[in-house]
């Protein structure tokens, strides 16, 4: 009672190539945000960094002032 199937290896092979290439476009796109938001922490760390320099010559130069 069973009966055979019968399917076009191109129609498999054009439904296999779409659902690859929708998942390297969503790769891509999860790389490229990663990405973005990795250079945004990055550019905060500087940022911090750059604050807590400052913060240390204030306080540093003020010292100096009040020692002379």
């Amino acid at each position: 009672m069973s009966k055979e199937v019968t399917y076009k290896m191109n129609s498999v092979t054009g439904k296999l190539s779409a659902k690859i290439a929708n998942l390297e476009v969503q790769l891509a796109h999860e790389q490229s945000a990663k990405e973005a938001y990795m250079k945004r922490s990055e550019e905060l760390e500087e940022q911090i960094k750059d604050l807590r320099d400052g913060y240390k010559d204030y306080y540093t130069d003020e010292e100096d002032a009040t020692k002379s």
